[in-house]
């Protein structure tokens, strides 16, 4: 059976507790490459890969592992792959289960992250866990404190923590020793406020976090909100506010600000009755949301995080769609998008025995300029039909970052 992806992963920890924008150019990618391959034992389902300040990388995969619930690991730029730690290895997955969102690195060194279950109740936890996988449970959710936490952690300028949490939806706070505080419960979706964030929060140039819901606001398909550091939430934007929803709807990641001060970001899906495959927005800091681009399908569906790189555009990809034909709705894609919404389709992923993998799920820069990121599925076995999940780098050019 096929393992989940992005937006299956939602699902199944609820059930576990302008012309320029219209314009699309396409580019063959000539300098992509696979690092690595997942085999179940060291990872199935990666997501949320980052650098690490000694230059290895670091994410987590959602299942696999020996505890077969998930692990963090880390990979080299030469596709050595590590793993740190496998959750579910202590008695009723205690230490977590199902991590989701990647880990960050604090200023201490170490590395923070989250699991949408397991933990003492089972409603999922928060960790730290050391360069030798030495891992520490901060906080185990018991569903009044929230529950199923996706999005990757941020750290604020205080050096503290803060996130998300997706079911029992909320904003928290965390200190490095583990001082937890609920900031703030969303209402359910009925109500107009927003409700299930998946992504990560930012920190912007204001000093206030921003972020995204899933679902609810006004029209019940998701919003864009601020929230201080004091827990004082307001909500920006309500999606599928226009015709056909071709404002976007159901936004699934984060945003990022970029150098104009605006927030820029994508929404899972939206844009309009006939290619309603997701959008890229850009939004002022007061609320004013622009739609860039609606992607059709042949240039990708339902993006995911975007990243600001050192040429000034943003970077993404696209859970499926593409160009490739051996994946029933597409394998997923590389793009470039400019500010003012031109978007170049970088590389279109295809599933075959010797492909290079389904589903990526986002990227990051590394300080030689390339991009990294991984693919959720793929390439075809040891996992089943649809593998296991990839590690692949792309290289643009670019400076370094």
């Amino acid at each position: 059976m096929k393992i989940a992806s992005h937006c299956q992963i939602l699902r199944s920890v609820i059930a576990f507790a302008a012309v320029a924008s219209s314009l699309a150019i396409y580019a063959q990618a000539q300098t992509f490459a696979t690092l690595a391959v997942f085999g179940g034992e060291d990872g199935l389902g990666p997501n949320g890969l980052m650098q690490a300040a000694d230059g290895n990388f670091h994410g987590t995969t959602y299942e696999g592992g020996s505890g077969k619930h998930g692990t963090v690991f880390k990979v080299n730029a030469s596709g050595e792959l590590t793993t740190l730690h496998s959750f579910c290895s202590q008695p009723r997955c205690f230490d977590g289960a199902f991590p989701v969102g990647g880990v960050l690195q604090s200023s201490d060194g170490d590395l923070y992250g989250v699991t949408a279950g397991g933990g003492i109740y089972g409603y999922g936890t928060i960790f730290k866990i050391g360069q030798d996988g030495g891992l520490i449970t901060l906080h185990s959710f018991n569903g009044v404190d929230g529950s199923a936490p996706l999005g990757k952690l941020v750290q604020g300028s205080d050096g503290n923590f803060y996130g998300t949490t997706y079911t029992v939806s909320t904003v928290f706070e965390i200190t490095p020793g583990g001082a937890f505080k609920t900031l703030y419960v969303f209402c359910d979706q009925k109500s107009g406020c927003g409700n299930g964030p998946s992504g990560q929060l930012l920190q912007a140039t204001d000093g206030n976090f921003y972020g995204t819901t899933q679902f609810g606001g006004v029209n019940r398909w998701g919003t864009i909100f601020r929230i201080t550091p004091q827990g004082r939430l307001t909500t920006l934007h309500s999606f599928c506010s226009q015709t056909n929803c071709a404002d976007g709807a159901q936004p699934i990641a984060g945003v990022v600000q970029g150098s104009d001060g605006n927030l820029y970001g994508n929404s899972w899906a939206g844009g309009g009755q006939s290619n309603g495959f997701g959008t890229t927005f850009k939004i002022t800091l007061a609320g004013v949301l622009t739609t860039l681009y609606r992607f059709n399908g042949i240039d990708g569906s339902f993006p995911l995080a975007l990243v600001r790189a050192t040429d000034g555009n943003l970077y993404g990809t696209t859970e499926v769609g593409g160009r490739s034909t051996n994946c029933l709705s597409g394998c997923g894609t590389v793009f470039k998008m400019s500010p003012a919404g031109v978007l170049t389709s970088l590389h279109s992923f295809y599933q075959t025995e010797n492909g290079n993998g389904e589903e990526p799920d986002g990227l990051v820069q590394a300080t030689d300029g390339r991009f990294y990121g991984v693919t959720y599925v793929g390439p075809q076995g040891p996992c089943s039909f649809y593998g296991c999940g990839t590690v692949f780098t792309l290289d643009m050019g670019l400076a370094a970052n």
